[in-house]
């Protein structure tokens, strides 16, 4: 059976009102994006995180000659929620599987999931 991931919550410890945000610097700004994820017709959630940023602010926080992994940042040139939104709302669906542990990594490809380095 395929379980389908969803979105059941989205914050930001930087930002109180995240459809309304207008960045200071259209082109230079970055903030932590928190989404709370679980299964369809399931209670429960775990926390997974992006930091969503323009390439400008990436660049004026790494050295130039300096390699960066870009692991968990998602690029935008504009602010524009709704899209944003229907970005990760895509990468979530496409992250279907046949347990919790397989749809969670599929999903800490793109987000760093708070268990990823757990160890019982």
């Amino acid at each position: 059976m395929v379980l389908k991931p969803v979105i059941k919550a989205i914050v930001s410890p930087n930002i109180e009102d995240l459809p309304d945000y207008s960045p200071e610097e259209e082109d230079n700004f970055g903030f932590l994006l928190q989404l709370l994820i679980g299964l369809e017709n399931e209670q429960g959630m775990e926390s997974f995180q992006i930091i969503v940023c323009t390439p400008k602010w990436f660049a004026e926080r790494y050295a130039k000659d300096s390699f960066v992994l870009a692991r968990n940042h998602v690029m935008v040139f504009n602010y524009d929620y709704n899209a944003l939104i229907d970005f990760i709302n895509l990468n979530v669906r496409n992250s279907r599987g046949e347990s919790w542990q397989e749809i969670a990594n599929k999903l800490s490809r793109f987000a760093y999931w708070e268990f990823e380095n757990y160890n019982p």
